[in-house]
């Protein structure tokens, strides 16, 4: 079976965490030494990490209880040459509605004016269920639980991304990076083409 990915850097080099006292057997003692599987220990944290990364040692996917649904969503990304994509809702300025632009060589967002002013535009109409649905779809990305910023210094002209979230809790959340990708990056991109978005990347 494939290990999971770590959101922060990448690696599959992961474990699955086991929580409290294990019954120990030939097989856990195997996943054990194969680092497939570590011990969290007895004491539970609230929220609970699911996966450990051996890589960098980080504990990731928590189960959370999120404070509701996304209310506005930004992402975008495009470099000096060639198209720049930019899709997004704010619920509270453009009601149910997903709205997407791409525009060759300039970067226009999804506000009034960059979007009637974009040579592609779309606009996806939103069901309060599928806010929900897209809600749930995004965060198994795990962009929470990203870094803050993906940077590649060796590469001087290339492509910038960037996602803004804000859940109707009131927490944000916010990762960029420059000619690199988030680990979830390729997972994101395919829960937006899900939900109508055509061409992003």
């Amino acid at each position: 079976m494939a290990r999971k990915m770590c959101p922060k850097c990448g690696s599959r080099d992961t474990a699955h965490i086991l929580w409290g006292m294990p019954a120990m057997s030939l097989e856990l003692e195997d996943e054990l030494e194969n680092r497939r599987v570590v011990l969290g220990g007895c004491c539970v944290p609230m929220p609970e990490p699911r996966y450990h990364c051996n890589e960098c040692k980080d504990d990731f996917a928590y189960r959370r209880i999120f404070g509701g649904i996304i209310k506005r969503f930004h992402c975008s990304i495009g470099g000096f040459f060639g198209r720049n994509y930019v899709c997004g809702f704010d619920i509270e300025k453009y009601g149910l509605c997903l709205r997407y632009v791409s525009n060759e060589g300039i970067h226009l967002d999804v506000d009034e004016d960059g979007f009637f002013q974009s040579d592609i535009k779309l606009e996806i109409p939103l069901s309060d269920d599928m806010i929900t649905r897209f809600t749930y779809d995004v965060m198994k990305c795990y962009p929470d639980e990203w870094k803050k910023k993906y940077i590649d210094k060796d590469i001087l002209d290339g492509y910038s991304w960037e996602l803004d979230i804000e859940l109707d809790s009131g927490e944000k959340i916010a990762s960029y990076g420059i000619n690199k990708e988030a680990p979830y990056w390729k997972s994101l991109i395919k829960v937006l083409k899900k939900y109508g978005i055509p061409e992003f990347e």
